[in-house]
């Protein structure tokens, strides 16, 4: 609960702060990205998802913005715990962030972001099937890429969720257009 205030804190004092700095130069105030995600957990053991990722954003002004994130799990793993076979699967992933941006130039941007997501796992053992939901804190760090400081161009970046006391490392590869 204390992390989702902290969060909620931050969001207001950088959407007041929004308000008051200027305009975003480049004219590029939202972007749409579509790429692949894969996140780990290792709490006694190692579970691994790829998803497919989608986000959303918009930017208040050059330095500050927010972005929405959706993804879907696209594989399952299977790993023995308690004498039990598991498979395990990521359902689904959804998260909103406010973004920090500081561009090094009209071709790359470094991007912080910090919010909030939920993930829902599927498992299935001995027959039973089961789906769950965590939900927590999120930030991470990345770099956006325009090769030809144009529309079109790419972003990598890392995120730590922490889904009801448990961290998970994010890794993700997305493609992204700005208009």
């Amino acid at each position: 609960m204390s992390k989702f205030i902290l969060a909620a804190a931050v969001a207001l004092a950088a959407g007041a702060f929004a308000q008051t700095a200027a305009a975003d130069e480049s004219g590029a105030k939202h972007s749409v990205e579509l790429g692949v995600s894969r996140a780990e957990y290792s709490d006694g053991y190692k579970v691994s998802f790829n998803a497919l990722t989608a986000r959303a954003s918009t930017k208040f002004n050059r330095y500050f913005g927010a972005e929405v994130e959706a993804g879907f799990g696209v594989n399952e793993q299977s790993i023995t715990y308690g004498g039990y076979d598991i498979d395990a699967k990521m359902g689904y992933s959804a998260g909103l962030f406010l973004t920090g941006e500081y561009p090094l130039s009209d071709k790359i941007t470094l991007v912080g972001r910090l919010g909030y997501s939920k993930t829902e796992l599927k498992v299935e053992y001995a027959g039973y099937k089961e789906a769950d939901a965590g939900d927590g804190a999120a930030s991470g760090i990345g770099v956006k890429v325009f090769p030809d400081g144009g529309a079109n161009g790419f972003r990598v970046d890392y995120t730590r969720y922490q889904l009801d006391g448990s961290d998970v490392d994010g890794l993700s590869f997305t493609l992204a257009h700005r208009f």
